[in-house]
């Protein structure tokens, strides 16, 4: 018997997360972090990531997880993977980023 498969992580800027997202790959520095929990933003917003473990503030993260409504209807990620990326090439991410947004527009 075939366990049930994963929803697909999908790559997003924070302030376009909505209540139909099921797992999310975001990318952005930590600006703050306890033992439970870190803040991530990305320039277009901050999110509540939930982590078991402080990130170094002030590097960026490629986080991926399960988002979840916390009661005062924010969104918050339950991490699943964290992956530090401060050696990536910003511009080039960025440039890729758009590239994948208008091919999926056009499809």
């Amino acid at each position: 018997m075939r366990s049930p498969r994963r929803h697909v992580a999908i790559e997003i800027k924070i302030n376009e997360i909505n209540e139909n997202d099921k797992r999310v790959r975001i990318l952005g520095v930590n600006i703050s972090s306890t033992q439970d929990f870190a803040k991530i933003d990305d320039g277009t917003g901050v999110i509540n990531v939930k982590i078991e473990f402080p990130l170094e503030e002030r590097k960026r993260y490629r986080i991926i997880g399960q988002v979840s409504k916390q009661s005062d209807k924010k969104f918050v990620i339950i991490a699943e993977i964290v992956q530090l990326m401060d050696k990536l090439d910003m511009d080039l991410y960025q440039k890729v980023f758009e590239i994948k947004r208008k091919s999926k527009s056009t499809n």
